[in-house]
C-alpha cells in the first residue's frame, strides 16, 4: 500500500495564508470604534471556524494505491476506483489556469465511462505525481497517458 501525501510546503502554506486572513480579520475588529467585547468574540468565532475549514480538510487530502484500487481523498469525499477499470489518466488545467488537475477515466460498475479529479499536480508535485503514475501503469498497463502525463512519467 502507497499513500501519497500533498508536498508539506502547499500545506504550510494554505495554513499561513489562512492565518493571515484571521489576523486582518482580528486587527480590523480592535480597531473598530464600534466593537464591543461580545460582538468580538462572536466575529471572531466565525472568522476562525471560516479560516480553519479549508486548512484542516486540506490537511487529510491523499491519494493511496492498495490491492489493485486507487483511492483519492481530497476534502469531504473520497473515491475508489479498481485500477482494472481506468482507462486514461490526462492533466487538465483549472481556475483560471492556476491549478493542474490529475483526471481519471474510468468504467463504473454500470458500464458508465466517468471522469475523477484525484487531486493536482502543484498539490502533489511531480515527483510524486511520477510515482502515482507509473504504479497505476504498472498495475494496469491498457492505460493510456496524455502527452503531459507521458512526459511527467518519462522525465522523472
Amino acid at each position: 500500500m502507497n499513500t501519497y501525501k500533498p508536498q508539506p510546503s502547499l500545506i504550510r502554506g494554505i495554513w499561513t495564508i489562512f492565518g493571515v486572513f484571521f489576523l486582518a480579520f482580528f486587527l480590523l475588529g480592535i480597531t473598530s470604534g464600534t466593537a464591543t467585547v461580545e460582538s468580538m468574540v462572536k466575529g471572531m468565532s466565525f472568522a476562525l471556524i471560516l479560516c480553519l475549514i479549508i486548512p484542516v480538510l486540506s490537511s487529510f487530502a491523499r491519494i493511496t494505491i492498495f490491492d489493485h484500487k486507487l483511492r483519492a481523498i481530497k476534502w469531504i469525499s473520497s473515491k475508489t476506483i479498481e485500477t482494472s477499470k481506468i482507462q486514461s489518466v490526462k492533466f487538465r488545467k483549472s481556475f483560471v489556469g492556476m491549478l493542474t488537475d490529475i483526471r481519471v477515466s474510468y468504467i463504473d460498475e454500470r458500464g458508465v465511462v466517468r471522469e475523477s479529479i484525484i487531486g493536482t499536480l502543484e498539490a502533489y508535485g511531480n515527483k510524486a505525481t511520477s510515482k502515482i503514475l507509473k504504479e497505476l501503469t504498472q498495475l494496469n498497463p491498457r492505460i493510456t497517458l496524455d502527452q503531459k502525463a507521458e512526459h511527467l512519467v518519462s522525465n522523472q
